[in-house]
């Protein structure tokens, strides 16, 4: 797991794409800052509600993790590669996961370098650090989420563009979920809400840390990781 997590890893900085995805995410995240807390709050005093710039970063996501998860697997058929990660000695689980770990920690680049901005709050405007670490979690979680997504759908097709259409289709029906839960029967609709993944995130922006979320959260990523190397299995036979 460790090769393949390191390789994968330094694709994302020997190419554009690691950069491009940063890059973006904080240019997003600056704008945001600036013109939702820093301007109509922070200068004039007023409370700030840190949670409104993770749940912005949280539909920007909708966008950006999908590029970066779409070269996950459709790069190897491309290179001829994917017979040789297939006949490694590592198990198929351990690449699976290498390269999912990847690209989380290209997400929690980007995270880190966002906690100047809670930084600023908690200096000059008293924002509650237990809440933000909460949204945090939350958002982390939620990142996770997607990118599992993501990786789904580069497994299901060659092509690294369809790869990232399929991801932001998939992302976008995620949070969009709860948005269609009124339209059914009450039981229908608490299967639905309880599917949700935004309905889960929102409780961390809330400043509630939930262990039934977090559980959800966790298992929905693992569960998918076990559905993406069962994939990868039947493409092998």
């Amino acid at each position: 797991m460790g090769a393949v997590f390191k390789r994968e890893l330094k694709n994302y900085f020997t190419t554009s794409l690691g950069y491009i995805f940063i890059g973006l995410y904080l240019l997003f995240a600056s704008v945001s800052f600036v013109m939702s807390i820093f301007l109509p709050n922070m200068l004039q005093g007023q409370p700030v509600y840190y949670a409104n710039l993770l749940d912005f970063l949280a539909w920007v996501g909708i966008f950006l993790i999908p590029i970066l998860t779409m070269r996950l697997w459709p790069e190897e058929k491309s290179q001829k590669t994917d017979y040789l990660l297939l006949t490694s000695p590592n198990s198929l689980y351990k690449i699976v996961l290498g390269k999912y770990f990847a690209a989380l920690v290209m997400f929690l680049i980007v995270t880190v370098i966002t906690f100047v901005y809670a930084g600023l709050c908690i200096g000059f405007a008293n924002s509650e650090v237990l809440n933000i670490l909460i949204n945090y979690i939350g958002f982390v979680l939620l990142g996770a989420s997607f990118i599992a997504i993501g990786f789904f759908a580069s497994v299901i097709t060659n092509n690294q563009v369809v790869a990232a259409i399929i991801g932001f289709v998939l992302c976008m029906g995620s949070l969009l979920l709860s948005s269609i839960a009124g339209n059914f029967g009450d039981i229908v609709r608490e299967v639905i809400l309880w599917l949700s993944i935004p309905v889960r995130f929102s409780s961390f922006l809330m400043g509630r840390l939930v262990i039934e979320d977090i559980v959800y959260l966790v298992t929905f990523s693992a569960l998918m990781i076990v559905i993406i190397t069962k994939i990868i299995e039947m493409k092998k036979r």
